[in-house]
């Protein structure tokens, strides 16, 4: 699945649960605070590093970063509307490629990388795609060094770049369908699937229940729910504590009981070694 981010996207999430396994050399990223990692969703919002060709429609696929379903349209006519009923815009190719963060499970199973410009094809149109980092865990979503997550990836865009997608590969139809579903005043003109919200240092317990149960009313439905991470990370956190401290403790007595099996049975082969010497001594063996 492709999903949109907002550039400010890792300023709001726990940057812990960051692992950044390569990124993009051709730009400079800026530092996160407070944890200095590289600003990776930056590089979507930027065309830094990104070579533009001189807009000519590339008929021939050189760099495999038209997106026409059919090349004779371009040949033929300005403007219209393709076989499926999706308007075709003013711009019929793209100059520039859509940038993507990806999981680290793609790289072996897709052969790609930052350095390796790649190439996207859904619904019969074609996109050239520049990929901005490898990552083996990004907070909030299902990203891994694995190749299992090849069965299902996630990669992450720009909300410019996931605007463009929605409104080239989704029909006139659906999209009227999505635009029912966004909230009044929305500043994207897109639906969004959760919501980061970064507190400032130092809140207390108190003053964070006050702005929960403030949010709580603007929820119209039981779908709609909001999670208090900092609550979650507590108890996830207490829990791991009590299950290393009971697998310490039953670790403790597994060795402590170890170590008695194996003095008696030590203790109990000295002792009947010793009784066969005496038994070979009192019938007269002297040497063995």
């Amino acid at each position: 699945s492709i999903v949109g981010v907002e550039e400010s996207y890792l300023d709001s999430t726990f940057q812990n649960y960051v692992i950044l396994d390569e990124k993009d050399s051709s730009i400079e990223f800026p530092s996160l605070v407070p944890s200095g990692l590289p600003d990776v969703v930056h590089g979507l919002y930027t065309n830094e590093g990104i070579t533009e060709y001189n807009g000519n429609p590339d008929l021939y696929e050189v760099l495999g970063g038209q997106w026409w379903p059919d090349k004779s349209i371009l040949r033929k006519r300005e403007g219209g509307s393709n076989s499926d009923g999706r308007l075709l815009e003013e711009k019929k190719y793209e100059t520039k490629p859509k940038k993507f963060i990806c999981p680290e499970g793609l790289r072996d199973f897709l052969t790609i990388d930052t350095k390796t410009q790649a190439s996207l094809s859904a619904d019969g149109l074609k996109y050239r795609i520049k990929i901005r980092a490898m990552m083996s865990k990004m907070p909030g979503y299902l990203f891994s060094g694995y190749r299992q997550i090849a069965v299902y990836p996630t990669v992450l865009v720009s909300y410019d770049d996931y605007k463009n997608l929605v409104g080239e590969l989704m029909k006139p139809r659906e999209q009227v369908k999505l635009k029912k579903t966004v909230s009044e005043g929305s500043s994207l003109q897109l639906p969004k699937n959760r919501v980061f919200i970064k507190t400032v240092d130092g809140i207390t317990l108190k003053q964070r229940e006050i702005m929960i149960n403030g949010l709580r009313n603007f929820f119209k439905d039981d779908q709609t729910q909001l999670l208090n991470t900092t609550d979650f990370r507590g108890s996830v956190e207490l829990a791991t504590n009590l299950m290393e401290l009971f697998f310490t403790l039953v670790g403790s007595v597994a060795l402590m009981l170890a170590f008695f099996l194996l003095w008696v049975s030590f203790i109990g082969n000295v002792r009947e070694n010793a009784w066969e010497y005496g038994i070979l001594r009192s019938i007269g063996l002297t040497a063995l």
